[in-house]
């Protein structure tokens, strides 16, 4: 099959928010694209509006029912952007000869961070300080720290093994930053001598997210960084 016949329907809202580079490489080897614009998961009548004269189809979590099928005039594939199909009527789609698939794994970090930003969040009342702070209020909160607890995971999918702290720090690139009051302290931390005097923000211009502001731009501090 020449790709560059092929028409491919893509409705997952997620589809390259954080990679560009998945819009360019689908273009370029088919030829034409059509996204959902909706910025939401379609109805069942709106894929059936969409499906008619396309190869394939990448698709969110529409309703993909034998109603939405039933245009499907070319379909060949249903490639799921993520890994359940429950939404898709796999009976119906057998039936007119459609493939689907999933990308099992492909979410699996984001849904493992998410689980330890969510335990943060609760072991450290991080919501209700939150709530607090906005009305003016800055409570003096007590959390529970996590070293020397036991952490229970029902179910060791690829989310459950993708969890362990560990695992997900190895792959950060971790940047360090060290203010040192004094040559003793450079010391007891390994060192030899007391890194050269430099400014924060000159030390970390790659940081992704935000921007580094020193205390005192204009005044040196002395600093360790390190990978």
């Amino acid at each position: 099959m020449d790709l560059k016949l092929c028409h491919v329907l893509v409705t997952a809202t997620s589809y390259g928010k954080t990679d560009d580079r998945l819009f360019t490489e689908l273009e370029g080897q088919v030829g034409k694209v059509v996204y959902n614009t909706t910025g939401k998961p379609l109805p069942a009548a709106e894929v059936a509006r969409l499906l008619p004269g396309m190869d394939g189809y990448i698709a969110g979590l529409d309703v993909i029912n034998r109603q939405a099928l039933a245009t499907a005039d070319r379909l060949k594939v249903i490639a799921r952007y993520g890994v359940g199909v429950d939404n898709i009527d796999l009976a119906a789609a057998s039936e007119r000869g459609i493939r689907v698939t999933n990308t099992p794994g492909a979410n699996s970090i984001s849904v493992a961070e998410l689980t330890v930003g969510l335990i943060l969040s609760l072991a450290r009342k991080i919501p209700e300080s939150a709530a607090a702070a906005r009305t003016g209020g800055w409570p003096r909160t007590t959390g529970l720290s996590l070293e020397g607890k036991t952490v229970g995971l029902l179910g060791l999918g690829l989310a459950g093994r993708d969890y362990d702290l560990r695992s997900l720090a190895r792959r950060c690139a971790v940047d360090s930053l060290l203010q040192l009051q004094g040559k003793d302290q450079h010391e007891s931390r390994g060192g030899s001598s007391p890194a050269p005097a430099v400014g924060a923000s000159s030390q970390f211009p790659h940081l992704a997210g935000g921007q580094l502001h020193d205390a005192q731009p204009d005044l040196p501090l002395p600093l360790v960084a390190g990978k």
